[in-house]
């Protein structure tokens, strides 16, 4: 009667993941590439530009999650001459982060909303120009942070925008990214 039971229930689930492939629309893996402009919140001048990589596992037509490596830097409006000095300053931004999906359709245009959370990592360099000499400041923090985020996929292009909340001494940042999907397209 056992033997019937376990038997039973391994075709029933075998069964199940059969019919739940076949009804599948999109492909379990693709990457995402693409780039993305940074506008630090809290009254911090400049803006910036990076890029992201990211690995994604579609773990359902409607679900998807994997980590997220992202670059971006962040140079103020402007520079400062102070007579015959030279300030400048520039902040780099890096994230790995865990980020999960959930898209609302599964039509060649799919909207979503999304949440991340993980480390980041911010190095704020100033450098000061004389007549004299070049120094070099360098001041590093990393943090745990989140970030909610919303945007669509047409095909194989992504537009995403997102809020990073990157702990309490470091800048938070609104950026919007612009992709490429490789991967993950729709069964045939």
């Amino acid at each position: 009667m056992t033997k019937l039971a376990i038997l039973s229930i391994m075709l029933f689930g075998l069964t199940i993941s059969k019919v739940n492939a076949q009804s599948r629309v999109f492909k379990p893996f693709k990457v995402d590439l693409g780039m993305t402009t940074v506008f630090p919140t809290g009254g911090i001048p400049g803006n910036g530009n990076g890029f992201y990589f990211s690995p994604i596992w579609n773990l359902g037509d409607n679900f998807s999650t994997g980590p997220r490596l992202q670059y971006a830097y962040i140079k103020p409006g402007d520079v400062n001459y102070i007579s015959s000095y030279l300030n400048d300053e520039i902040t780099d931004l890096v994230s790995l982060l865990s980020v999960s999906d959930i898209y609302f359709s599964r039509q060649r245009t799919r909207f979503f909303i999304g949440f991340g959370f993980g480390l980041y990592g911010q190095t704020q360099t100033w450098k000061t120009v004389s007549l004299r000499s070049v120094d070099f400041y360098s001041e590093s923090l990393v943090s745990f942070g989140i970030m909610p985020r919303f945007g669509f996929s047409v095909g194989h292009f992504k537009m995403t925008a997102q809020y990073n909340m990157t702990g309490d001494e470091m800048h938070d940042y609104l950026d919007f990214t612009l992709g490429l999907e490789i991967g993950g397209g729709r069964y045939r």
